[in-house]
């Protein structure tokens, strides 16, 4: 036989090899031919090596499942064109099960009613030691060896055990491999080949949560206030092996959930109960979650290009100030409220997750790579329980806030003496002519001192009237502040508002001009983080709220000032006598 008909031999092999996993080919390095092939004997080997070459990336080709139909060898260049980013994979473990002979051809055991069972059901199907088994993980270079004795020859299907939890879809997985592995031509068997199942990996999702405008970690509202929340989330490269995405946020017991507002990627809003669904708190879980269906995910996957996904990236989503369909993320309006909980000046910690789950390397339709295949119950290679589903760390907390100022009234010439029965109205600036209003936020924030007598008829809607009550007292709680953006010290800043007296104490001057005072983290509690319940009192410094006495014009003189005044009006009465009498 001359060397080129041998050569011609060795490739029709090779072809016919493809059928194990969609290419066969060396571990290292790439330009070497597709298939390594070792060796063609007249008689069975006494070992027949497989090594599993696991590859990953992030995406691959449409053409990648096809039969390498001239079985040519690949170049570096022609491996780096099976998809994007093409590397090995370590850490997957792969196990084997070995097929009853008497099952070969028992069309109850072919490779679609095989792929279509769970591991478990693989496990009471096939059973004894020497029937199953698993392999090592890959190691760094992706490797694995399946090596079978003459004694273990037979017809093996080869699973994903489990792969590390970013890889997805995957192509040539399962696989059958029936040892030893023959020439096509009958001429004899192969001691050794490579297989490359592949898989599509992809980042994680990364989490990241805003208030009251994208890029903003902190805010400060009054009681009762919408909040609004941006719960954001990246797509990952392999979103369309998804089958769950779901954020999660457990509301702070000061926070009290409002509702979600608009869902969107990009510029794209998603359509509630079709894209997404939506879980509200109860009284006993306070966690809301917020849920792409496989509509929802779907729409992302078609819309949204490999080259745009995953960015911004993990290390980019904290800082995105917009949603653009160039640089698109998964954006979730959050809404909530500050309630009668909140301990004034005392930041509301507020955080989310992403629990997301793919749907493995089993489920991947080749013929329509934005779409995986719709799996049963419980996907095949996974246990019959479902796995745990991961979830993302939490993303960076977000702070709200809220605040409170005290006050006390007392005399102008001498502050011992407190002054009750003040009224004041409340202003947000000091242009502002229509006072601020209760609203049930407000009136529930400051329930105790409405109890005191500190406040008049608090009714929703109607102005906000302050009362100084018998010891000068009287105060405000659940105002917002302005959050001070230079520094990155959390909850300073400060905001001005206004008092105008509307009823002076008996006996004192009313005041003509409004009160500035100032609302902070430490306006109402010298240190809020050592608070426990928003029931205890302020203890921060009073603003003092001076009052002059109305004056008053004194008598004057004494005893002689009556006299004089008598015989002044007598004097007039005898002139008024005396002038009608000379008219006579």
């Amino acid at each position: 036989m001359t060397r080129t008909s041998k050569l011609k031999r060795v490739n029709r092999v090779a072809l016919a090899m493809m059928l194990l996993g969609g290419a066969f080919v060396p571990a290292v390095p790439y330009a070497q031919p597709v298939f390594a092939i070792n060796g063609v004997s007249a008689s069975v080997p006494d070992r027949t090596t497989v090594t599993i070459v696991k590859l990953q990336a992030d995406a691959y080709n449409s053409t990648v499942p096809k039969v390498n139909e001239n079985g040519q060898a690949l170049t570096n260049t022609e491996i780096g064109a099976l998809g994007t980013n093409v590397r090995t994979l370590s850490n997957v473990t792969f196990k084997w099960y070995k097929i009853p002979e008497d099952k070969l051809n028992d069309p109850e055991w072919t490779n679609e009613k095989l792929m279509a069972k769970t591991e478990a059901q693989l496990d009471a199907l096939i059973t004894g030691n020497d029937n199953s088994g698993l392999l090592d993980p890959t190691a760094e270079n992706g490797e694995v060896r399946f090596i079978r004795t003459k004694e273990q020859n037979g017809t093996y299907w080869i699973i994903e055990h489990s792969a590390p939890s970013e890889v997805s879809a995957g192509y040539a997985v399962p696989f059958r491999l029936t040892v030893p592995l023959s020439a096509s031509d009958g001429s004899g068997y192969l001691s050794e080949a490579h297989v490359y199942p592949k898989n599509v990996t992809g980042k994680l999702p990364s989490v990241d949560k805003d208030v009251n405008q994208l890029g903003s970690n902190e805010g400060s509202y009054n009681a009762g206030q919408d909040i609004q929340f941006y719960l954001k989330g990246t797509i990952p490269t392999n979103i369309d092996t998804y089958s769950k995405y779901d954020f999660t946020d457990t509301l702070d017991e000061a926070l009290d959930y409002v509702g979600v507002g608009k869902v969107q990627f990009g510029t794209t809003e998603l359509i509630k109960d079709t894209d997404y669904t939506v879980t509200p708190p109860t009284t006993d879980n306070r966690t809301v979650t917020v849920s792409l269906t496989s509509e929802g995910l779907d729409k992302i996957t078609r819309s949204v290009s490999l080259d745009k996904r995953n960015h911004p990236s993990a290390t980019e989503i904290g800082n995105v100030t917009e949603n653009t369909d160039a640089n698109p993320f998964i954006q979730v309006e959050l809404k909530a409220k500050i309630n009668d909980k909140a301990i004034m000046g005392k930041g509301i910690k507020n955080e989310t997750k992403i629990v997301y789950k793919n749907s493995g390397g089993n489920h991947h339709d080749p013929n329509d790579p934005h779409k995986p295949n719709t799996p049963p119950s419980t996907p095949p290679g996974t246990p019959d329980t479902p796995p745990e589903t991961p979830e993302t760390p939490p993303s960076p907390p977000v702070y709200v806030y809220t605040g409170g100022k005290r006050f006390t009234k007392d005399d102008a010439t001498n502050e011992n003496v407190t002054l009750s029965g003040a009224e004041f109205k409340l202003y947000n600036t000091d242009q502002d002519e229509t006072p601020m209003k209760w609203t049930d936020g407000l009136i529930a924030a400051n329930k105790a001192a409405i109890d005191a007598g500190k406040f008049k008829l608090a009714v929703a809607g109607e102005d906000i009237v302050l009362v100084s009550d018998e010891h000068g007292e009287f105060e405000i709680k659940g105002l917002g502040y302005l959050p001070d953006t230079s520094t990155t010290a959390i909850g300073d800043g400060s905001k001005q508002y206004y008092l105008k007296e509307t009823k002076a104490p008996t006996g004192y001057q009313l005041l003509t001009s409004k009160i500035s005072f100032t609302v902070s983290q430490t306006s109402y509690y010298i240190d809020p983080t050592a608070i426990m319940s928003a029931t205890e009192n302020g203890n921060a410094t009073a603003d003092k709220v001076h009052n002059n006495k109305r004056p008053t014009i004194p008598d004057t003189g004494g005893i002689g000032t009556v006299i004089f005044i008598a015989l002044g009006l007598g004097l007039m009465g005898f002139a008024f006598i005396g002038m009608k009498k000379s008219k006579k």
